[in-house]
């Protein structure tokens, strides 16, 4: 099994649903319900490969919880979560290189564990190009 995810979202369907998709994506998959818990995690743990974060959280938004996970683990691939679409918001991830994928909300869970995968893919072959 490759791969450690931490998903964080107040949507506890969010949560759910890639709990239940760990088989299919072969990894290790840890939930937060907000972003001080996901910070906790990120300190207390083994590095995580991906995380998955919701846009709007409470207490901290999207971006600077983003901008922690790379302060932390600069070599984590990032995707968020969002039932936004702000392009403004965007624009300003993708500028910071904050991000590997924004996913659209409402996103079917087969479909986010495909997002999921991705990054873990994404992963693998940044590691694959440090090593060689």
């Amino acid at each position: 099994m490759f791969g450690r995810v931490l998903v964080v979202d107040d949507d506890q369907f969010v949560l759910l649903a890639l709990m239940a998709m760990r088989k299919r994506l072969g990894c290790h998959i840890e939930a937060a319900s907000s972003s001080r818990q996901a910070l906790e995690k990120l300190r207390t743990n083994r590095p995580f490969d991906v995380v998955v974060s919701d846009r709007d959280m409470p207490g901290m938004d999207g971006l600077e919880f983003l901008r922690r996970c790379r302060e932390h683990t600069p070599d984590m691939v990032r995707l968020m979560l969002s039932g936004s679409t702000e392009d403004a918001f965007i624009e300003e991830a993708v500028r910071e290189g904050l991000l590997f994928r924004f996913i659209p909300k409402p996103c079917l869970p087969h479909q986010l564990a495909i997002h999921v995968e991705a990054g873990l893919e994404e992963r693998r072959q940044r590691a694959a190009v440090s090593i060689g």
